[in-house]
């Protein structure tokens, strides 16, 4: 695997990392919602 160095980081820094990618993917979550609902237009 190769991040297996880096799996378990979240446990060598408590409270600065989390050990999900939840915040992430709340922040990716209205752009995918934008892209659905206009199926991928892009405006000039």
């Amino acid at each position: 695997m190769r991040a297996q160095n880096q799996l378990l980081t979240f446990c060598d820094y408590p409270g600065e990392v989390e050990a999900t990618n939840n915040g992430s993917e709340r922040k990716l979550r209205p752009c995918v919602i934008q892209r659905k609902v206009t199926n991928g237009y892009r405006a000039m």
